[in-house]
């Protein structure tokens, strides 16, 4: 518990912080909340339409003088969103924190 209080307190939400400074904060101790299987998987549908159509369009429009890094690439592909896989099973916590600070889709939250 206490390695994931500390990455999940070393969270970098800016964009979130910008609109209200309690939100980020909010965000990051619902991290920290035990869930059941059916709430992760309940907030895994809410969300992965929407940002797995982000993804998409981002991956189509990349700038071909500054590619799409291979990890990042490599990771929305476990996500299950880049179309590529049919992933079903919700994302982790550590998950949550990539699509949170890696993929900058504050608009959706």
């Amino acid at each position: 518990m206490e390695k994931r209080k500390a990455a999940v307190n070393a969270l970098q939400l800016k964009e979130i912080d910008r609109d209200d400074d309690s939100n980020a904060e909010e965000i990051k101790a619902s991290m920290l909340i035990p869930t059941s299987k059916s709430y992760d998987k309940a907030m895994y549908q809410l969300y992965r339409k929407e940002i797995k159509g982000w993804v998409q369009h981002k991956i189509k429009h990349q700038n071909k003088d500054k590619p799409l890094s291979k990890e990042w690439l490599s990771m929305v592909e476990k996500l299950g969103l880049t179309g590529s896989t049919n992933r079903k099973k919700p994302w982790n916590v550590n998950e949550w924190m990539f699509v949170l600070q890696k993929l900058q889709v504050e608009e959706f939250f």
